[in-house]
């Protein structure tokens, strides 16, 4: 062992045999301290091993006297290093799975609409052929329970927040066509002069809204960095099928209200706005149902479900209204049970979201 302060060793070397190698003292950068600029400060290594070179000549590429020590730092105590902090997770929109079963209010929510749409089956079944007050009773109920719903989800995020201007864009809808079925569809403004252009005005500027918040809950996932499942084939194929679906259930009704419209039928325009608006909602499903599918086993899958439902409830109500008296030679009185039951669906669905959004941020914020 070579001593510290690099003095000769106590035993000398037999005459003839290879001297012990040199241990060359370095300066330390610093210039005042005194130690080798290889040792720690204070009392944090006790010796070095002085590694001998191997038989072979070592290459001078520094010219003489630039052959250096091989130093290895043994036992002794070691500087502690600051721990490091864990690294700190950012916040996942997929809460663990345990969190459904210690939330079963949210399973509820999907009993909701089931029984809602059994019940107004019963009552229209059991209802005569003159069901004009049901009709007038259900559409109050069911679309004002959709407007509260997202009106609920909007008032618990703060002003400016993206998700509070897409319920209120849902909400909007909902509020619309409420207004428009209880006053100019079914009300006292029904039999007026004005009534079909206000009512396809009122129907377009719902539709307006229904399209600017499905856009901003179906952009969400993508805002908020949510990778969504499968590849960009699958994504752009599930897209275009949704496209497809849509262009089936409201295509043919959009074209039939257009031609109204331009031959000056304007109660064409309500039809028209109905079908371009639900057309454009509908190829929105299908980046809902990939956030929902995204999210799964987290809260937050449950009101992008419950607007992917409510979705497809409103498609199978274009698809009825659109298709059952081309396909199946079914009249539009006969089809309109089956078509207020998807309505009543479609609201529902969209009351169960809004409860569901604004749940999740209560449980949150504690």
């Amino acid at each position: 062992m070579g001593n510290l302060k690099g003095k000769p060793d106590h035993r000398s070397a037999a005459a003839g045999t290879k001297q012990a190698p040199k241990i060359v003292e370095l300066a330390r950068r610093s210039a005042t301290a005194d130690a080798p600029y290889f040792l720690p400060e204070g009392q944090e290594a006790t010796s070095v091993e002085v590694r001998r070179p191997r038989a072979e000549p070592a290459q001078n590429k520094g010219g003489a006297g630039s052959e250096k020590p091989i130093f290895a730092a043994q036992a002794g105590s070691k500087k502690e290093l600051p721990e490091k902090e864990p690294p700190r997770r950012l916040p996942s929109s997929r809460p663990p799975i345990e969190s459904l079963s210690r939330h079963p209010k949210f399973r509820a929510l999907i009993a909701f609409p089931l029984l809602s749409a059994t019940v107004l089956s019963v009552a229209l079944a059991v209802t005569g052929p003159d069901r004009a007050g049901l009709y007038r009773l259900e559409l109050a109920i069911f679309e004002v329970l959709g407007f509260w719903g997202c009106l609920a989800a909007a008032l618990i995020f703060e002003n400016g927040d993206y998700l509070r201007r897409a319920w209120l864009l849902e909400m909007s809808c909902f509020g619309l066509i409420f207004v428009g079925d209880l006053t100019l569809t079914t009300g006292v403004f029904s039999d007026r002069p004005w009534t079909a252009l206000a009512n396809g005005v009122l129907t377009l500027a719902a539709n307006a809204g229904a399209m600017g918040g499905t856009y901003l809950l179906a952009r969400a996932a993508r805002v908020a960095g949510i990778e969504m499942p499968g590849s960009d084939a699958t994504r752009r194929g599930v897209q275009v099928l949704a496209l497809a679906f849509a262009l089936l259930a409201a295509g043919p009704a959009a074209v039939i209200s257009a031609r109204q419209v331009i031959g000056g039928d304007q109660s064409g325009l309500m039809y028209f706005a109905s079908c371009m608006g639900d057309i454009f909602c509908f190829t929105l499903i299908a980046p809902l149902l990939m956030t929902t599918i995204a999210m799964r086993g987290g809260l937050l899958a449950w009101p992008w479900g419950f607007m992917t439902a409510s979705g497809l409830a409103w498609l199978t109500f274009d698809g009825v209204q659109t298709l059952a008296p081309m396909v199946l030679g079914i009249s539009a009185e006969e089809a309109r049970p089956v078509l207020e039951v998807a309505r009543c669906l479609a609201c529902t669905c969209a009351f169960s979201a809004g409860l569901a959004q604004r749940w999740i941020i209560i449980d949150a914020s504690g």
